[in-house]
């Protein structure tokens, strides 16, 4: 099979999207290559990892989902280039946890979306539950940069997080429980949020926001942050809860708005 012709790390299969056909040079449309190494390591779920290797970025237009049972590892960052209401990455079931898996995650956006549409999102991930999640460089221009979700009664939960630049958002990092999910009982870990002055002048934005958009579950509790840096000017929120027994340690926070 072809698994059997993989190399592996950890015991794990190694999906390399380059060997599915991915240019990585920046320019190619590579969607259709990595939704192949996405599809074939779906084939191999809590044995595989999808591997995106040093490049010039992975240009895509259409959104990659990856289902639960995935680690993703990416050396280079997947370049989003399609339309406004749809969302770049997209990771986990929403009606499964995805337990204990590992993702190094890099995803920017080649068009400035102008905060258009909410349903523009840079990285989405679902149910994750003791994940090692590491996002690493910046995730800029979209309009959600990082949407972490719980959904349909299950956790977002037991997560170490490693939180990137976030840079000319509306929303930069948004904690959702929707549908009964809860997310509780992550740790966050650095994050700077910040906007340039001259992206969506005079528009107001949040950098950390934990809610519940249909009000299902109001009670979002022990996510701890620490060390998160804030600067976007005066119409930057920094942050907003809705929950209680949220924590934030070591906040830097400079020209942006005072309110929290």
């Amino acid at each position: 099979t072809l698994a059997d012709e993989l190399a592996k790390i950890n015991n794990k299969y190694v999906f390399n999207v380059v060997k599915f056909g991915t240019k990585g040079d920046g320019v190619t449309d590579d969607t259709t290559a990595i939704k192949k190494a996405v599809t074939e390591a779906s084939n191999n779920k809590n044995s595989a990892v999808l591997y995106f290797p040093k490049s010039k970025g992975y240009i895509t237009t259409d959104t990659i989902n990856i289902p639960d049972g995935i680690d993703v590892i990416m050396d280079s960052p997947i370049l989003y280039n399609g339309a406004d209401e749809k969302i770049a990455l997209s990771i986990g079931n929403p009606n499964k946890h995805n337990m204990d898996r590992e993702f190094k995650i890099q995803c920017q956006s080649k068009i400035d979306y102008h905060w258009v549409n909410e349903s523009n999102i840079g990285v989405k991930i679902i149910n994750a539950y003791g994940c090692k999640i590491n996002f690493i460089g910046r995730v800029s221009k979209f309009t959600q940069g990082i949407l972490l979700e719980a959904i349909n009664g299950l956790g977002f939960t037991m997560n170490e997080i490693q939180l990137p630049t976030i840079f000319n958002s509306k929303i930069g990092l948004h904690i959702a429980s929707v549908n009964r999910g809860w997310a509780n009982a992550n740790n966050y870990y650095g994050g700077f949020f910040g906007k340039a002055s001259n992206d969506n002048p005079d528009k107001d934005h949040i950098a950390i926001l934990i809610d519940s958009p249909d009000k299902s579950y109001p009670g979002n509790n022990s996510n701890n942050f620490y060390g998160p840096r804030f600067e976007g000017g005066p119409f930057m929120k920094p942050i907003e809860v809705q929950g209680h027994g949220n924590t934030f340690f070591n906040i830097r926070a400079e020209n942006c708005s005072s309110k929290f």
